[in-house]
C-alpha cells in the first residue's frame, strides 16, 4: 500500500510538469470509439441504445478535457520503486493528452488480481482504490471525473473483443 501511494504521488507530480511533448490529440481515440458502436450497433441491436448513450456521453465528457504531460502506457512494469524513490521508464509513447488516459490504464491493471504475482494476490487492499485516491488528492479535483468516461471507453472496446471473439 505504501508503494502504490508513492507511485501515485509521483506520477500526480510527472503529470504536473511543464515539459514540452508532442500533443496526442482526444480525437483519434473518439474515431476508434464511434467505429466501435457501430459495430456493436450492428452486430447487437438489442444494446444499441445503450451503447449509444455511452458512446455520446463519454465524447461529451472528455470533450475540451486539459493536456498535460502523459506516459502513453503507464502499467506496473513501467513504474520502479525503492523505498520512496519512484522512476518511470519506457517513454515510447511520451506525449501531451489528458493525463487521466494514464492514470485508468495503470488502473486497468491494478484492478486484475488474476495477474498479480502470486505474492501479491492474497492482498486484501484494493490497490486500485489506494492509487485512485492518493492520486487524486494531488492533481485538480475536476480531474477525477473523466476517470469513469475513461472506463466506459475501454468497456465498448472490450465489448467488441467479446463479440468478435464469440462470432457475434
Amino acid at each position: 500500500v505504501a508503494a502504490v501511494r508513492s507511485a501515485a504521488r509521483a506520477i500526480a507530480e510527472f503529470h504536473r510538469l511543464d515539459i514540452d511533448a508532442p500533443p496526442r490529440p482526444i480525437g483519434e481515440e473518439l474515431a476508434r470509439l464511434h467505429e466501435a458502436r457501430q459495430f456493436l450497433t450492428s452486430t447487437r441491436p438489442d444494446l444499441a441504445d445503450v451503447v449509444s448513450v455511452i458512446v455520446e456521453s463519454v465524447a461529451t465528457g472528455l470533450a475540451g478535457a486539459s493536456s498535460a504531460l502523459i506516459h502513453g502506457d503507464l502499467k506496473p512494469d513501467h513504474i520502479l520503486i525503492d523505498g520512496d524513490r519512484v522512476a518511470l521508464i519506457d517513454f515510447d509513447l511520451l506525449g501531451r493528452a489528458d493525463p487521466i488516459v494514464d492514470v485508468a490504464h495503470l488502473v486497468a491493471f491494478l484492478g486484475k488480481p488474476q495477474e498479480r504475482s502470486r505474492s501479491r494476490r492474497e492482498e486484501t487492499a484494493d490497490t486500485a482504490q489506494v492509487f485512485v485516491d492518493e492520486y487524486f488528492a494531488h492533481v485538480p479535483d475536476d480531474w477525477r471525473a473523466r476517470l469513469p468516461l475513461y472506463h466506459a471507453m475501454t468497456s465498448v472496446h472490450k465489448a467488441v473483443g467479446l463479440c468478435r471473439r464469440r462470432g457475434t
